[in-house]
């Protein structure tokens, strides 16, 4: 149900003109029955930040989530978020 609630966000996402990658305990295998579901948003017209927090509130269906802006990531730490979401 996680998987289907994932891939329908995403292609979300990707619908709305912003772009968003995996990264946390769900793509590193140590996801457990407390864990959210991490998101590395890579690209959002500013306009939709809030916006697709909202959505995506709705289609998580429940399931926790959080949202990393790259963007808004220190761009020293930038190269750090990339790799995890490689």
């Amino acid at each position: 149900m996680r998987r289907a609630a994932l891939l329908h966000a995403l292609s979300h996402l990707r619908a709305r003109g912003a772009d968003a990658t995996l990264i946390g305990s769900l793509k590193s295998a140590g996801f457990g029955l407390d864990s959210d579901i991490d998101l590395l948003v890579t690209r959002c017209p500013p306009n939709l930040v809030y916006a697709i927090e909202a959505d995506l509130e709705d289609i998580m269906g429940g399931f926790k989530f959080d949202l990393v802006y790259l963007n808004l990531v220190p761009e020293g730490q930038r190269e750090n978020w990339l790799a995890h979401a490689s």
